[in-house]
């Protein structure tokens, strides 16, 4: 049936059409915005996505660089942006910054953005809050500003705060709109998108600055400690140093196996030795040379006689006793025993005679060369004994026969004992003196030493 020419009938048609329209246009309404959602769904998971890459790429990372590198490639892919970069303090100031990890320009628009400085306002800056700019975002002169600097129309600004107070800046955006129904190609929900990431780069650029401040402080622990090891290694060399130094005037002291033996048990037993060669000398007219002399030259030149009788010893392997005065008083036999202890004495004896006479030749103006020299064969008893001052020292009847032989001898002479002599006789041209008088002692032959016969095929010096 018609409703034509029926008011009401063409007022209930007219409702009904009002009601379908309406509805058709909320299904259209709602098909979009479940189609928006699913873009929103879609584009926030990416934006998940990316997030996850980044904290498990960069974790242990020590170049922050790269994680801006790869956020700024990764937003084109995975939010499906025209560009992106960075904005990072620049040297002009507070407010100025400069564009860095620059994506998805011309390399001539890379240049000319580079070139450029932006700034942003302190109350923009400062308040830390992202800015949208779409079609439907009201011009203002930040927002004309950065579309110049930017060259970029349609953008999101989204502030990385740093735990240190460093604000850098993510900008992302697109070029043209192209959608339908007036709805801009950039919405909120990039923005939150863009603001979670940015979340983990700041979380990431914290890690990274602690991580720095670790390794600063273990650098500079390591530091420390390597100074420290140098100076205890110095401290070390010095102890060693002076150490060195006390063992070997321990060791010009002492013989080697006596100052081993004091230092490991604070003392040195005495020893007895069954077959020793004592060598007594002392120089001629001494005391009225010393009144002739000041000091410095006369111990000058008993240092100079000594240094070459030590010299000698060294030679021979013979152990110095000590000096009395201008007495020199030296052994073979001891510490350890040696056989041929009297024969490297008897050449030492010689060496020492002959060291004067070369002397006399050359300097006549030196005043000690005429000297006499003892020696005699025999057990000792020899040690150290005191606290103080130590010394290394030999006792016996030995002792007190080779100072007899130095005081029976005549300057520039070896005279020797007959239990040295029956020793070395094979080997040593001698004089025999005949039995002459030794003070305390009664009549003992003696003999001068006069030359060596030959070398021994076996000596051992």
């Amino acid at each position: 049936m018609s409703s034509a020419g029926d008011p009401e009938k063409e007022q209930e048609a007219q409702y009904y059409k009002k009601q379908v329209n309406e509805l058709a246009g909320t299904i259209v309404g709602l098909q979009y915005n479940i189609a928006e959602m699913g873009k929103e769904a879609g584009q926030m998971k990416r934006a998940f996505d990316l997030m996850a890459s980044l904290q498990y790429k960069y974790k242990d990372s020590q170049d922050f660089s790269e994680v801006y590198d790869h956020l700024t490639e990764e937003i084109l892919i995975c939010m499906k942006m025209d560009t992106a970069m960075i904005l990072v303090p620049a040297p002009e100031g507070e407010g100025y910054y400069a564009a860095k990890h620059i994506r998805g320009y011309e390399a001539s628009e890379t240049a000319l953005i580079q070139s450029a400085t932006v700034e942003l306002p302190a109350a923009f800056t400062g308040s830390k809050e992202p800015l949208l700019v779409n079609s439907k975002t009201p011009a203002t002169d930040i927002i004309n500003s950065l579309q110049k600097g930017l060259l970029l129309n349609y953008f999101m600004l989204v502030p990385i705060a740093f735990r240190d107070g460093a604000v850098h800046f993510l900008i992302t955006g697109r070029k043209l709109e192209g959608r339908t129904l007036g709805t801009p190609i950039l919405a909120d929900y990039h923005l939150q998108a863009l603001t979670a990431i940015v979340n983990i780069i700041a979380a990431i650029k914290d890690q990274f600055d602690y991580l720095k401040t670790i390794e600063n402080k273990v650098v500079e622990r390591t530091i420390k400690i390597r100074k420290q090891k140098e100076k205890i290694e110095l401290q070390k060399k010095k102890l060693q140093t002076e150490k060195a130094k006390s063992e070997s005037l321990l060791l010009n002291i002492l013989p080697k196996q006596t100052a081993k033996e004091l230092k490991k048990n604070g003392k040195a037993r005495p020893r007895r030795f069954e077959r020793v060669t004592v060598l007594f000398s002392d120089f001629k007219d001494f005391t009225t040379i010393a009144g002739q002399l000041d000091a410095e030259q006369l111990v000058g030149e008993l240092d100079y006689c000594f240094q070459a009788f030590d010299t000698i010893m060294t030679k021979y392997g013979l152990e110095k006793i000590k000096t009395i005065g201008d007495a020199y008083m030296c052994a073979a036999g001891l510490p350890l025993a040696d056989n041929e202890g009297a024969h490297k004495m008897i050449k030492a004896a010689i060496d020492m005679q002959a060291f004067l006479h070369e002397l006399h030749q050359q300097r006549p103006s030196f005043h000690l060369f005429n000297m006499r020299i003892g020696i005699h064969t025999g057990p000792v008893i020899a040690g150290v004994v005191g606290r103080k001052k130590f010394a290394y020292d030999i006792w016996g009847d030995t002792v007190n026969i080779a100072s007899r032989m130095e005081s029976a001898a005549e300057h520039g002479k070896v005279n020797i004992s007959s239990a040295t002599y029956e020793l070395i006789k094979e080997d040593f041209e001698c004089i025999y003196r005949g039995k002459l008088e030794a003070k305390n002692k009664g009549e003992m032959d003696m003999y001068f030493v006069v030359r060596a016969k030959k070398e021994r095929p076996n000596e051992q010096q």
